[in-house]
């Protein structure tokens, strides 16, 4: 997997993303950079796709709540990125990817990992097992994987 430059798409624009064949493109992040002072601050900015047609929304951003926004977007066909910001850019993070890469389990091909340690004095005391576990809202239901 390799990464590739960040992708500044301005107001009104959209960019062009060509997948190569062999190839899948992996959006990690959208981010506002902080020049924004023309920006609303009380708008919600939408991140949109366009694949084969059909438009989506990608996720949200908000200029005071959440100036950055995860993404785990895997793509194999061309598409547009756009967003609703009327006065300003907003940047894409991605990578590139094989198409046989196993991009559902991505953890399974990392080669580097980190390693954290506690010790016992870095933990609180308290014994958990001692506690009441909360109960779930009412009129919240699970509907699995519908």
């Amino acid at each position: 997997m390799e990464a590739f430059p960040d992708y500044e798409v301005k107001s009104g624009k959209s960019f062009y993303v060509k997948v190569p064949e062999d190839k899948v493109v992996i959006l990690t992040k959208a981010y506002l950079k902080e020049d924004t002072e023309r920006v609303d601050k009380n708008k919600t900015i939408y991140l949109r796709l366009r694949v084969d047609g059909r438009r989506l929304v990608a996720g949200s951003l908000h200029p005071q709540r959440r100036r950055e926004q995860v993404l785990s977007l895997t793509i194999d066909k061309d598409f547009q990125i756009s967003h609703s910001l009327s006065n300003g850019s907003v940047h894409f993070s991605a990578a590139i990817a094989d198409r046989n890469w196993d991009y559902r389990y991505p953890f399974l091909k990392l080669r580097v990992c980190s390693v954290i340690t506690y010790s016992k004095s870095d933990t609180d005391s308290t014994d958990f097992d001692d506690e009441e576990e909360e109960t779930p809202n009412k009129g919240v239901q699970d509907h699995g994987d519908e």
